[in-house]
C-alpha cells in the first residue's frame, strides 16, 4: 500500500504546479500597510527590488492591510508601498536572510504627491511574526571571521555554528545542537534536505555560501526532520555586475607550534602543507549583441582545490625483512645486537632428542616426524628422551633459495625498501608517523538563475566534489601506489548536490514552488594495484583477479613486528554510495491576516553497497618453522613459513551480489501564520509524518528472530529468517502514526521589544549514515560466502603443520548462496534483530520563550528559554538481547566463567551444547549464540531532556563592525548517548534496568559556556573614518580584525571499572564511597612521569564486590554512567584574525591576511584518566588542545 501512496505522492508533485514559503535558500517579507493614523490601507502595491539584481516583485496588500512575498532570494531589498490617496513610501537597505520571515511594515502619509518617502531600514531589527529562534551570519561575516582549512580538506561550513551560536557543543562532525544527538541535526542546501547529517562530507564551499540561518525552537510546519535544529545555508548567485574572486590559503608546519607532548620530548614539529586555492565569478548572462540577460539571467561559478601532503616520519621505525633475510638468511634472529633482544642465539629449551632448541633459530618443516620416549630416531640415531614431535634447523639459520616457494619467490620480486636505518632484523625502516599522508579535493559549484515572468522564477545549482586521500594505519614505508607490500589504500569521496527549484506568484496572493534535490556520496576503497591479474603475476592458482592477495604475519618471532605485520592491502573496489532523492511541493496563500501554506514532501534515502568479493588472504606463523612444539614462542619464524610456502590459514569472501537498502518518507504540512493585529502574530501549524521501513531491493537482508525455534538449538526461541526467502524485501512495517503540531505566538509590545514564545515536535529523520541512523545497512548474512581454510576446517595430524603451500590451488567456494540455513549463525554472534517496530521516528519536542530587545539601530539583545524532550531516540547501548538477570551475578559467581563441563547443577540449555562454554554462555537468554551481543536494530526506545537558558547580544555589521556575544547555561539528561558507536562512551550495566542508565549526556552537556565572535575595520584608510591617500593609506589603511573565543565549562566525564571479569555485561560500573570526588582543579598535566596531585579521588570510588577467583562483579555498582556535577578541566580557546585590504578601485581589491588558530597556543588539559582499576586514575595525562597553526591568505577581488 505503501509503495502506491509514493507513487500517488510523485504523481502530484510533478502535477501540482510549484511550491514556495520561506523554506531553504528563498527568505519570506511580509507586514503591514497603514496610514500614519495607523487604520491599515487594503489594495496597496507593494515592491520590492533587489537591489543586486534589480529584480522587482510585487504584491497587493488584504483586505486586512496584510502583504506577503513569501520567496525571495537572501539579498538587500528595497520595498516601496503606493496607494491611491497616499504619498509612496520606501524602507530602503532591508537584509533578508535564508528562511527568514522578516515582518517590514510601512507607513503611507495622507495625501496625492509623487514624491516618496524613503526611510532606512535600520530599525528593521526584530522578528515579530515569527515564534522560532534564528541566528544568522551573513556571507561578510563567513569570509571575515577566522576559520581553518581543516584536515578535510575545506572550511567547513558548520564551523560557525560550534564557533560561535549558543546552544551547540562539540565540533563539525561530534556535535550536538540543543542537546540533540551527534548527526541528527538537518541541513538544508539551496531549499531542499541534504539527506545526512553534515556538510563535511558534501560538496560544498564557503565562498559559494551567500547566507546561514539556523533554526531552534518552535519551527513552521514545512519542516520536518533535525530533531532540535534545521540550518539553511543558501548558495550565491549573480548579479547584474560581474563579481568574483581569487584566493589562496596557505599553511605550513614552519609557521605551526609544536604539540606539548613533542615539546616535552624535544621531538621536532610534524611536517604539515596545505593549499587550498579557488576562484569564483558571477554576473548577468550576457553575449553582446545576441542575449542581454541583465535583470533576468544570471550565473555563478565557484571552484575550490585543496592539496596536502604530510610525510613525517615516525619517531618509532618500522620493520621488514632485510636483504639477507629475502635471501633466505635468517642468522640475524641469533644475534642479540640485531634483534634487540638478550635471548637471541641463548638455548631456551630442549627438544624430544634432547637438543638445545636455541631462540631465534628456523626449523625445516619438511623433517617434522613424531618420536616416542626411548625411540631411536632414524634421522640422526639419538634416542628420544620423551615423546613429541622433532625437527632439524636449518643450518646456519640459512633457508637454501632453491626451497623458496615458488609464489612466495614471486612475492620477493616486488618492489622492497631499499632506505635500512641499520641491519637490525626489527626497527630497521623509516615509517611515516601520518595515517593520511597525501589528500586532494576539488569542489565546483555552478549556479543558475532565470527570470522567465515578473510572476515566476526558477533556479539551478550543480556542486561536485573530487576527494581522495591515502589511508593507512601506522607502520607504512612506502610512498603511497609505489609498491603492492605496503598497506596503503585510497579513499576515493567523490560527491555531487543537484538542486532545481521553480517560483510561480499565480495571482498577487497565491505562490507555488516546486523543488528537488539529488544528494550522492560515494565512499570507496582501492589501490592502484587493484586492477591486476595477482593469479597470474604471483603464480597463485584458482584465485578471483580482483586485488592483491594479503599476507599476514603472526605468532610469536613475527620478524615484521607488532606495527607491521602485513604484505599489501586488499582494497578491492568496495564501498558504498549513499545517496537522497528529495522532492517538496508547496502552496502559499496570502488571505486577510492569514498567510496560509501547505505542502507535501517525499524523501528516498538510499545506500548501495558494492560488494566485490575478497581475494584470497594467506596467514603464517612461526609455528611452521619452529622446533615441533606449538606452544614455542622461541623458534621458528612467520617470514621464513612464508618463504617455504607453508600457509597458517587462509580465507576470502565470495558475495550474492550487490546490495541496495532503501527507505521512504512522506510529509504533509498545512501552516497559518496569522497576523492578528499589527502587534500580535500566531503561527498554527500541523504535519503527518510517514516513515517506510528499511528494505532491500531483492531482499538480501538477515534478522535474528528471537521468536522463531532453532532447531539445532533444541528449538530454543532464536534463529536466523531471511527477507526473499519470505518474499520480503525487509521486515520493517510503516510507521503511519506521527502528528506533529506547530504553535507560537509574537508580540510586539513595543517597537524595541518583542515576546515570543513556542512549541513544536519535530522529527530526527534517519539522516544519520543515510537511512541507517549509524547501524550501517542490515547484515547480508546467507547472502555473503566465506572460504575458510584453517587448523579447525582442516586438521592436519599436528598444529605444526602448514594447512596448505601458497603453490597448491586455491579452493573454490563449494556452498551456495543464497544459503537459507537458519541456523548458521549458531556459536557465533548472529544479525541483529531488525524489529518490525523499527521505523518508528524519533520526534523531539521543542519549546522556547524569549524576548527580543532593540538596543539603538544596530543591535539586539535575546534572551530566551530553550528546551526540549527527545522521545524514541536511538538507543545506543540499550539494544542488547542476550544479557544475563542481574541475580545471576551473585547467585553463580566465580562459576559464570567456568566451563559448563564442571558445573552439573546447571542444567545443559540443549543437546550439543559444547560443554567446554561457560556457565554464563549456558544461562544467557540465547545460549545457541555467543557473547552478550545479540543487537536490535533501529532500536528507538531513548530519551533525552534539555534545558537552556541562552543570552546574547548581535550587532549586525555596520560601518565596518560586528559582534556576536552568546552565553549558554545548559543541562542534558538522557539514557542514551550518541558516541556510542564509535567505542567512547560508557555502555549499559543492566538492560533490564534502563532506570538507572538516566544521567547527563555524555560527550554532549556542557553546563556554561560562552563564546565571542567580533570582526572590526580599523577606521584608518581609504573611505573609513579618518581617510588616508598614497603611501600612508597603503600602510596604515585597510586593516581589520576579526576574532572568536570560546570560554566553557569542561566536559563530561564517565567513571569506569576494568578490573571485574563483566563476562556477556557489557560494563560495570564502580560504587561511590562518600568520599569527595574532585581533588585538584588545577594539576599539571602529566605526559611521561605521572606525578602531582590527582584531579579525581582515588578513595572516592571502590570496586563493586567480586567473585574471589575469576573476579566476577556480584552486583553492579552505584555511580552513574556519568558523573553529576563533576567535570573535567575547563576550556578556552581564541582564535584570531588579521587582514590588510588594498583598494584599487571600481569594487577591486586585494587581501592579505594571516590567521591564528589557538592563538595563544593554549595546550589546555585532557580529561583525566578515569578507570579506577588504572594506576594513573584521576590523573591528565594529556593535553586537550591542538598547537597554534597559522594559516596565511591571499585574496583578490573583482
Amino acid at each position: 500500500m505503501l509503495k502506491h501512496l509514493f507513487t500517488i505522492v510523485l504523481v502530484l508533485m510533478i502535477s501540482v504546479t510549484y511550491v514556495s514559503a520561506q523554506q531553504g535558500s528563498s527568505g519570506a517579507l511580509n507586514g503591514t500597510v497603514a496610514d500614519t493614523t495607523g487604520a491599515v490601507v487594503p489594495g496597496a502595491q507593494v515592491v520590492a527590488t533587489d537591489v543586486a539584481t534589480g529584480v522587482k516583485s510585487n504584491t497587493v496588500t488584504t483586505g486586512a492591510g496584510v502583504y506577503t512575498f513569501p520567496s525571495l532570494p537572501p539579498g538587500t531589498y528595497n520595498v516601496t508601498a503606493t496607494a491611491k490617496g497616499f504619498t509612496p513610501a520606501t524602507i530602503t537597505g532591508v537584509p533578508l536572510h535564508v528562511a527568514q520571515l522578516l515582518t517590514v511594515n510601512l507607513k503611507l502619509p495622507v495625501g496625492g504627491g509623487t514624491e516618496t518617502v524613503t526611510v532606512s531600514s535600520d530599525a528593521q531589527l526584530l522578528e515579530t511574526s515569527t515564534a522560532q529562534i534564528s541566528h544568522y551570519i551573513s556571507a561578510k561575516e563567513m569570509t571575515t571571521w577566522p576559520i581553518l582549512v581543516d584536515h578535510d580538506g575545506e572550511r567547513q561550513l558548520q564551523a560557525f555554528i560550534f564557533n560561535s551560536l549558543p546552544g551547540t557543543t562539540g565540533n563539525t562532525f561530534t556535535g550536538s545542537i540543543e542537546g540533540g544527538q551527534y548527526f541528527s541535526n538537518e541541513i538544508y542546501l539551496d531549499g531542499v534536505s541534504m539527506g545526512t547529517f553534515d556538510t563535511a562530507e558534501t560538496p560544498t564551499s564557503v565562498d559559494a555560501v551567500t547566507d546561514f540561518n539556523m533554526q531552534i525552537g518552535a519551527m513552521g510546519a514545512q519542516y520536518n526532520g533535525g530533531g532540535t535544529a534545521v540550518s539553511n545555508y543558501g548558495i550565491k548567485s549573480g548579479t547584474n555586475h560581474l563579481h568574483g574572486s581569487i584566493y589562496e590559503f596557505f599553511q605550513n608546519e614552519a609557521l605551526d607550534a609544536n604539540t606539548f607532548a613533542a615539546k616535552q620530548t624535544g621531538t621536532p614539529r610534524a611536517k604539515q602543507r596545505l593549499n587550498n586555492f579557488g576562484g569564483t565569478v558571477g554576473g548577468p548572462i550576457f553575449i553582446p549583441k545576441i542575449y542581454d540577460g541583465r535583470n533576468k539571467s544570471f550565473f555563478f561559478v565557484s571552484d575550490e582545490k585543496t592539496k596536502i601532503t604530510n610525510y613525517t616520519i615516525s619517531s618509532t621505525p618500522t620493520t621488514m625483512p632485510t636483504q639477507a633475510m629475502l635471501g633466505g638468511d635468517f642468522s640475524g634472529f641469533l644475534n642479540p645486537a640485531l634483534t634487540l633482544n638478550s635471548q637471541s642465539g641463548q638455548q631456551a629449551t630442549v627438544d624430544a632428542l634432547g637438543r638445545p632448541v636455541i631462540y631465534g633459530q628456523i626449523y625445516d618443516p619438511t623433517s617434522t616426524r613424531l618420536l616416542t620416549a626411548g625411540q631411536v630416531d632414524p634421522v640422526t640415531g639419538q634416542v628420544a628422551l620423551s615423546t613429541g614431535l622433532v625437527r632439524d634447523p636449518f643450518p646456519g639459520n640459512k633457508i637454501p633459495t632453491n626451497r623458496f616457494d615458488p609464489v612466495a619467490a614471486n612475492y620477493l620480486k616486488l618492489k622492497f625498501p631499499t632506505n635500512y636505518l641499520n641491519s637490525n632484523v626489527v626497527g630497521n625502516i623509516p615509517a611515516f608517523a601520518a595515517g593520511q599522508p597525501t589528500f586532494s579535493q576539488n569542489i565546483l559549484t555552478i549556479k543558475l538563475d532565470q527570470t522567465l515572468t515578473q510572476a515566476q522564477r526558477v533556479e539551478f545549482m550543480y556542486s561536485t566534489v573530487g576527494r581522495n586521500r591515502s589511508n593507512s594505519g601506522s607502520g607504512t614505508w612506502a610512498i603511497p601506489g609505489t609498491s603492492p607490500l605496503d598497506t596503503w589504500h585510497f579513499q576515493d569521496n567523490p560527491g555531487k548536490v543537484i538542486r532545481a527549484n521553480d517560483y510561480w506568484e499565480i495571482t498577487s496572493h497565491i505562490m507555488n514552488h516546486f523543488g528537488i534535490g539529488y544528494n550522492r556520496f560515494t565512499n570507496i576503497y582501492t589501490t592502484p594495484f587493484s586492477s591486476q591479474n595477482w593469479g597470474t603475476t604471483l603464480g597463485l592458482k584458482n584465485i578471483a583477479p580482483v586485488a592483491f592477495p594479503t599476507i599476514t604475519f603472526g605468532g610469536g618471532q613475527k620478524a615484521l613486528g607488532d606495527n607491521n605485520d602485513t604484505f599489501g592491502d586488499g582494497s578491492n573496489g568496495s564501498g558504498n554510495i549513499t545517496s537522497s532523492i528529495i522532492g517538496i511541493d508547496q502552496v502559499f496563500i496570502s488571505h486577510g491576516a492569514h498567510q496560509l501554506q501547505a505542502g507535501v514532501e517525499y524523501r528516498l534515502y538510499r545506500e548501495n553497497d558494492l560488494n566485490i568479493s575478497t581475494p584470497a588472504s594467506f596467514a603464517f606463523s612461526n609455528v611452521e618453522t619452529d622446533d615441533g612444539q606449538s606452544t614455542s614462542k622461541y623458534a621458528g619464524n612467520a617470514v621464513a613459513s612464508f618463504m617455504l610456502g607453508q600457509v597458517d590459514s587462509t580465507g576470502s569472501t565470495v558475495n550474492h551480489g550487490n546490495y541496495e537498502f532503501n527507505r521512504h518518507e512522506i510529509g504533509t504540512y498545512i501552516q497559518d501564520d496569522w497576523k492578528v493585529s499589527p502587534k500580535l502574530s500566531l503561527n498554527l501549524g500541523l504535519r503527518w509524518e510517514i516513515m517506510g521501513g528499511i528494505t532491500e531491493a531483492h531482499g538480501q537482508m538477515t534478522t535474528m528472530n528471537p521468536l522463531l525455534p532453532n532447531s539445532a538449538a533444541g528449538n530454543l526461541p532464536g534463529a536466523l529468517q531471511f527477507a526473499s526467502q519470505l518474499n520480503k524485501k525487509g521486515f520493517e512495517r510503516t510507521d503511519w502514526g506521527l502528528i506533529l503540531p506547530r504553535f507560537g505566538i509574537t508580540y510586539a509590545a513595543t517597537p524595541q521589544l518583542v515576546l515570543r514564545a513556542g512549541f513544536g515536535v519535530n522529527t530526527q529523520s534517519p539522516e544519520a549514515g543515510p537511512a541507517f541512523q549509524f547501524n550501517g545497512p542490515p547484515s547480508s548474512l546467507g547472502y555473503t560466502g566465506r572460504i575458510v581454510v584453517n587448523h579447525t576446517t582442516n586438521p592436519t595430524p599436528y598444529r605444526d603443520m602448514a594447512i596448505a603451500t601458497l603453490s597448491n590451488p586455491y579452493p573454490s567456494f563449494s556452498g551456495a548462496l543464497p544459503n537459507y540455513d537458519p541456523t548458521q549463525a549458531n556459536t557465533q554472534s548472529p544479525p541483529a534483530y531488525i524489529r518490525p517496530d523499527g521505523s518508528r521516528v524519533t520526534y523531539v519536542e521543542n519549546y522556547n520563550l524569549g524576548l527580543q530587545y532593540a538596543v539603538g539601530n544596530k543591535t539586539i539583545a535575546e534572551l530566551n528559554y530553550v528546551g526540549n524532550r527527545g522521545r524514541r531516540i536511538y538507543a545506543y547501548g540499550l539494544d542488547q538481547l542476550n544479557q544475563l538477570p542481574v541475580a545471576n551475578l551473585a547467585k553463580y559467581g566465580d562459576a559464570l566463567l567456568d566451563p559448563l563441563s564442571q558445573h552439573p547443577e546447571v542444567p545443559m540449555p540443549y543437546v550439543g551444547f559444547d560443554p567446554s562454554n561457560t556457565v554464563q554462555q549456558a544461562l544467557a537468554p540465547f545460549p545457541q549464540y555467543q557473547g552478550g551481543g545479540i543487537t536490535q536494530y533501529d532500536y528507538n526506545i531513548g530519551w533525552s531532556r534539555y534545558d537552556s537558558l541562552q543570552a546574547t547580544i548581535t550587532r549586525k555589521v555596520s560601518k565596518g563592525f560586528n559582534v556576536l556575544v552568546a552565553y549558554t547555561w545548559s543541562k542534558t539528561l538522557t539514557d542514551t548517548n550518541s558516541n556510542c558507536n564509535s567505542g567512547q562512551c560508557s555502555l549499559v550495566q543492566d538492560v533490564h534496568n534502563l532506570k538507572a542508565e538516566k544521567a547527563i549526556a555524555e560527550g554532549i552537556d556542557v553546563p556554561q559556556q560562552l563564546k565571542f565572535t567580533a570582526f572590526y575595520d580599523l577606521p584608518f584608510g581609504k573611505g573609513r573614518q579618518f581617510n588616508l591617500h598614497g603611501p600612508l593609506n597603503w600602510i596604515a589603511g585597510g586593516w581589520t580584525l576579526s576574532g572568536n573565543a570560546i570560554y566553557q565549562s569542561g566536559s563530561t566525564l564517565a567513571i569506569v571499572d576494568s578490573f571485574p571479569s563483566n563476562g556477556i555485561f557489557a560494563t560495570t560500573r564502580p560504587n561511590f564511597t562518600g568520599a569527595k570526588v574532585e581533588l585538584n582543579h588545577s594539576g599539571p598535566i602529566n605526559i611521561s612521569q605521572p606525578s602531582g596531585p590527582a584531579y579525581l579521588n582515588s578513595a572516592a570510588f571502590a570496586h563493586v564486590p567480586t567473585s574471589a577467583n575469576n573476579v566476577v562483579a556480584l552486583t553492579t555498582g552505584n555511580v552513574p554512567s556519568v558523573l553529576n556535577n563533576v567535570v573535567g578541566p575547563g576550556q578556552a580557546s581564541e582564535n584570531a584574525s588579521l587582514q590588510k585590504s588594498f583598494d584599487f578601485g571600481e569594487e577591486r581589491s586585494f587581501q592579505l591576511r594571516a590567521d591564528g588558530i589557538n592563538l595563544f597556543n593554549r595546550a589546555g588539559r585532557a580529561n583525566p584518566v578515569t578507570d579506577i582499576n588504572d594506576p594513573n586514575f584521576g590523573l591528565v595525562l594529556g593535553s586537550a588542545y591542538a598547537p597554534r597553526i597559522v594559516q596565511l591568505n591571499a585574496r583578490f577581488s573583482f
